[in-house]
């Protein structure tokens, strides 16, 4: 059987061939960079700091042909790797395409894919943290909790340059279990008798992340300070306690402290009930607006004669020291006797200079005059009218005498004469004293 080919019949094939190779053609020069869709498989929420595989699953969306998609592992995670299935970040892939020979390449946390023929609706699966050959394959997620965890894609279907997928896979990384306490606010520093600022105490996972409880958690509140309490509430609602309670679902409680003594203060933290690692912060508690006066020692006893040292001090409302914030001339006052300078017991004082910044100064007191009681009263007074104005402070002070000085010390008979017959008599009386004509004890 003899068959004839009509020319037109060969201009219909020749045609038909051409648009084929057009079609093809056009496919290629139009196959669009960053084409395709990213899905990362398990998609749940990945806990900080847990070893976990990942499978990073790319679909086409055009005909691939020498092309090739990069896969970046985020920051903080194992970083990727090849050369050992024994080591962490270990990484494999498949397709129901065909891959190069050399389908993996990786450089930093960059995975690069290298696809010989995929077609459009196929897939490339990226095992990353593989473990299938060895459990030490597996990769670490970061410690730090962060939502939308990009694993960023981008696809290249024909060799010519990548682009970012228009919406690469991404992971919430959540807090782990709570490990811990902390303080959630700086240290705090208030004047006595008033209110720290609000605190902040925080339950946290190992790595420092919020960690929010599962059900309502005590947590104890200790300062180092007897003098010192806690109140959830501040202000006119400051009703003291030893606890506060962080609610279900938060991993935060306030609360406000108060103390009346100056110094620094440590304030511990624990939850009642758990092992977490408790927490512990200093507060600074300074002293108050200058108030009074007060003298050092009070109610002493004091030789005849002697030079006594006094101690007068600015405090606060609370007895605390409290600096001066400018000079203040405080007036002398003594029933009787003198005050001095310390380095100069010559010349009596009437006033005596506390100096700006300070909140004490000493003097010297003497009297010669025995009186054991009532004691001498002494008084210290704030008369020069510069504020702040000073309660005035008061002490007493007992003189008792001072040695034997035979000197000052006298014998009497009332006769002179008496005659041995067991009825005379001679009355003697003796005056014993110290150098300053007090009268000893018993005298």
């Amino acid at each position: 059987m003899k068959i004839e080919i009509h020319s037109s019949m060969r201009r219909a094939a020749r045609a038909g061939m051409m648009a084929l190779f057009a079609l093809v053609l056009s496919s290629a020069l139009y196959a669009a960079e960053g084409s395709g869709t990213g899905s990362i498989i398990p998609s749940l929420d990945v806990t900080a700091g847990s070893l976990g595989t990942w499978t990073l699953r790319y679909t086409a969306a055009d005909t691939f042909v020498s092309g090739s998609i990069e896969i970046t592992i985020p920051a903080g995670w194992s970083a990727p790797q090849i050369a050992n299935a024994a080591a962490a970040g270990y990484v494999t892939v498949s397709s129901e395409g065909a891959l190069e020979a050399a389908p993996i390449t990786i450089d930093g946390y960059g995975i690069t894919i290298h696809i010989a023929a995929l077609d459009t609706g196929q897939t490339v699966d990226v095992v990353y943290g593989d473990q299938s050959i060895d459990a030490v394959g597996r990769a670490r997620a970061q410690i730090a909790a962060h939502t939308g965890v990009e694993f960023a894609v981008r696809s290249d279907p024909d060799g010519v340059g990548r682009a970012p997928l228009a919406l690469s896979p991404s992971l919430d990384v959540v807090a782990a279990a709570i490990a811990r306490l902390t303080f959630a606010t700086p240290s705090r520093t208030f004047a006595a008798g008033g209110e720290s600022a609000v605190i902040r105490v925080r339950t946290e996972d190992e790595f420092g992340n919020p960690a929010a409880v599962s059900a309502d958690q005590k947590i104890d509140l200790v300062s180092s300070a007897t003098s010192g309490s806690f109140s959830h509430l501040s202000g006119g609602s400051f009703a003291e306690t030893d606890s506060v309670t962080i609610l279900t679902g938060e991993d935060t409680v306030s609360f406000y402290y108060r103390d009346t003594a100056a110094g620094a203060k440590t304030m511990t933290v624990s939850a009642d009930g758990q092992a977490w690692t408790t927490a512990q912060q200093s507060v600074i508690v300074t002293p108050g607006t200058p108030f009074r006066l007060r003298a050092f020692p009070a109610d002493t006893t004091a030789t005849a004669g002697d030079y006594v040292r006094f101690r007068l001090r600015v405090e606060d409302a609370y007895g605390n020291p409290s600096p001066l914030p400018n000079d203040q001339t405080i007036t002398l006052s003594a029933e009787a006797g003198s005050f001095f300078s310390t380095s100069n017991h010559t010349t009596p004082l009437a006033t005596v200079v506390i100096p700006t910044g300070a909140d004490t100064v000493h003097l010297d007191y003497r009297h010669t005059i025995k009186r054991i009681f009532p004691p001498y009263l002494l008084a210290f007074y704030d008369l020069n009218g510069v504020l702040p104005t000073l309660e005035v402070a008061s002490t007493t002070i007992a003189i008792d005498n001072a040695p034997f000085d035979a000197s000052k010390s006298e014998v009497f008979a009332s006769n002179t004469t008496a005659t041995a017959n067991g009825a005379d008599s001679i009355q003697v009386t003796v005056y014993s004293r110290d150098s300053f004509w007090n009268g000893l004890d018993g005298s």
